[in-house]
């Protein structure tokens, strides 16, 4: 069972983030998981090149001024 729960990190598959120093680099949500210890992480995969991932703890990502997420209807196409 997951104790990962979307109120914690109120990110969702398909959320779109981008970094505060580039921002014409976009990140889409891929997948979310919960590592051994329980801890919840985010999988991010690089819009403009699907070669490119990074995974963040769910934390890092919510609560990090270095992140901020690009409302839905800003959100570039794949």
């Amino acid at each position: 069972m997951s104790m990962f729960r979307k109120s914690d990190s109120q990110l969702a598959v398909g959320d779109v983030l981008v970094e505060a120093n580039r921002e014409k680099t976009h990140w889409r949500v891929e997948f979310l998981f919960d590592d051994p210890n329980g801890v919840a992480h985010v999988r991010l995969r690089r819009v403009d090149d699907s070669t490119s991932a990074r995974t963040f703890a769910a934390a890092v990502l919510t609560s990090d001024p270095r992140f901020r997420r690009v409302p839905r209807e800003a959100s570039p196409e794949e």
